[in-house]
């Protein structure tokens, strides 16, 4: 037997452990995770097991593509590469299907959240394509509403990190050279952020923009030789600049340009890396007129690495955010750690190892009774709600997530969580695992 498992491993390559342990191999006594529900769940919301109240399988991308869940409004959508797709919050049933956005566009950014039943889209030719079409899609009906060109024919390359936000009734975003803000209906252009020049007199290009209350940040891409790069704050109102910033600067060895991405404008939290690769990013938060580097090293485990599909939560003067780390104890070895990490001074205030096998985080946005909820995957025992309350203490284990797979059209498997919103009395898991990608909405109120 133990040969035939490491025969089967070999085969499978590098995902074969992951593989393997969704297939059972691993599986004999039974699972190392303790699913047993915490008193206090019902006090956030999260008590009592819940079944799907629809769930529905999802296309296969056509390519290896980022994907999207659109959050807001009473339709939820799925968006991968070209191709979008929009559901009946309360039936499941698919109201429309886009499979090719015009021209063979496709997807390099899509608005987290949805603005009056209206969702917006950043699309590119093909994989290396400049970023810089916008377009603004109606959720209901998966029909085109307006579309904006941002970049100049002559660009060869739009924003680095592609990123389109609604704030209210405006939309942010950038072109090549500074952020812009438009009305969300109409698509009109309200500001466009004055150019940055470099040393040469030649106008930055942007790499990263973010948006929180009236304020937006922009970040500029970085030049060679230079351990930092520039950050600009903006009024969302008028376009005017508000603040001028250097970055922190990247630690000596590190390879290739500097690249910051704004992960909050407001308090301002940036991630720190280099085009390289080679390394995880390090996380600073802005207190007072100093950077405060975020304690990862203070992370407990084994090769803490970064979640890449969750970015972290900026909640109540906190930054929460899961890490991957090793765990020889478990069968596929490694595990989930949620840590919060206060902004005024960059140390960890708590942290949580979860004990899930193969286990992925997503964070649910806001905080609800003080602590901020969560979906946490298990290759064996499927996904779970968690809170975490912000001030500290144990974390609080929720009800399990089930779906009924001998319903009409159901996956036969539904174990991974890729992204989760609360939306409306639902909760929308989209699962993007391969071999059993799909969505699917859970009875969830908002507020418990």
């Amino acid at each position: 037997m133990i040969l035939a498992v490491v025969l089967v491993l070999l085969l499978l390559g590098g995902g074969g452990l992951y593989a393997a342990a969704q297939q059972g191999i691993f599986d004999d006594d039974g699972s190392t995770t303790d699913v047993a529900e915490s008193a206090q769940a019902p006090a956030f919301g999260i008590g009592g097991e819940r079944t799907a109240r629809w769930a529905t399988p999802v296309p296969e991308p056509a390519r290896l593509t980022a994907t999207y869940l659109v959050k807001g409004g009473q339709v939820a959508v799925r968006v991968a590469g070209t191709t979008g797709s929009g559901y009946d919050l309360g039936t499941g049933k698919q109201l429309w299907e886009i499979k090719d956005w015009s021209g063979g566009l496709q997807a390099c950014a899509v608005s987290p959240t949805a603005s009056r039943e209206v969702m917006a889209l950043l699309l590119r030719q093909g994989d290396q394509g400049p970023c810089g079409s916008l377009i603004a899609v109606d959720l209901r009906s998966g029909k085109q509403l307006w579309a904006k060109q941002l970049l100049d024919s002559g660009d060869q390359s739009g924003m680095g990190m592609p990123a389109v936000r609604f704030q209210g009734d405006a939309l942010v975003t950038a072109t090549r050279t500074g952020p812009i803000v438009l009305d969300a209906r109409t698509g009109g252009v309200r500001w466009t952020g004055a150019a940055q020049p470099d040393a040469e007199g030649e106008a930055r290009a942007v790499e990263s923009v973010a948006v929180s209350g009236n304020t937006v940040v922009a970040s500029y891409e970085g030049e060679l030789g230079d351990p930092s790069v520039v950050l600009r704050g903006f009024d969302l109102r008028d376009g005017h600049v508000t603040s001028r910033l250097t970055s922190p600067r990247m630690p000596a060895g590190s390879g290739g340009l500097v690249e910051v991405a704004v992960l909050n404008a407001d308090p301002l939290v940036v991630a720190l890396d280099d085009s390289s690769g080679a390394r995880d990013p390090l996380y600073f938060s802005r207190s007072g007129s100093t950077w405060k580097q975020l304690r990862v090293d203070a992370v407990q485990g084994q090769s803490v690495r970064d979640q890449v599909r969750e970015g972290g939560l900026v909640v109540d003067g906190l930054f929460v955010k899961p890490f991957t780390t090793d765990d020889p104890s478990l069968d596929v070895g490694f595990d989930s750690v949620v840590a919060a990490f206060d902004l005024r001074t960059g140390e960890v205030k708590w942290q949580h190892t979860l004990r899930r096998d193969s286990s992925s985080v997503v964070l649910l946005p806001g905080s609800v009774k003080g602590a901020v909820r969560a979906v946490a995957s298990d290759y064996d025992t499927g996904l779970q709600l968690y809170a975490f309350p912000l001030a500290g203490g144990d974390p609080v284990r929720g009800g399990r997530l089930t779906v009924d797979s001998s319903a009409p059209g159901a996956p036969a498997r539904f174990a991974g969580v890729a992204d989760a919103a609360v939306q409306g009395d639902h909760l929308v898991v989209l699962n993007e695992t391969g071999g059993e990608r799909a969505l699917a909405a859970f009875p969830m109120a908002a507020t418990p």
